[in-house]
């Protein structure tokens, strides 16, 4: 019995998990309009010059390429669930095995964003690196505070 409930939680945090990262705040936008308002966000905050900007945009179509991969592996892993709650018992080999796929290809996909990543942080001046470092540090003080009451 425990067992069903910890996979069933998993599965419950997984869809809120998609569902949180799809909608990032913004409203009617394609993930193409979010990743370039991202983009020029970034590069006036940061005064970022020709070259920054290129690794910058590879970046972006990195994570938007694995995105689309990801919504296209949604969709199938949507119709799996609604399968298995259609049965009078949970499957619970196929809900892991489901989870196992979904994580393998993060996995896979994950030293590319990193490489990408990479490349841009390390174009970066040190004054644009202690920008971006106050930003982050400002992020994570926002979110221990919105996270307090819980």
């Amino acid at each position: 019995m425990k067992t069903t409930a910890i996979v069933i939680s998993l599965l419950i945090a997984t869809v809120l998990l998609m569902g949180a990262f799809s909608g990032c705040g913004f409203r009617n936008h394609s993930p193409e309009e979010r990743a370039n308002f991202m983009v020029n966000k970034i590069k006036d905050k940061l005064n970022l010059n020709g070259g920054q900007v290129e690794k910058l945009e590879i970046v972006k179509n990195e994570i938007l390429a694995v995105k689309q991969e990801m919504k296209a592996n949604r969709n199938q892993a949507q119709t799996v669930i609604s399968e298995i709650l259609n049965q009078p018992k949970l499957d619970q080999e196929r809900i892991l095995s489901t989870l196992r796929e979904k994580t393998q290809m993060i996995n896979e996909k994950a030293p590319q964003i990193v490489v990408a990543l990479a490349g841009f942080y390390d174009s970066l001046t040190p004054e644009q690196q202690k920008i971006m470092q106050e930003k982050f540090k400002g992020h994570l003080e926002h979110s221990k505070r919105s996270w307090k009451h819980n």
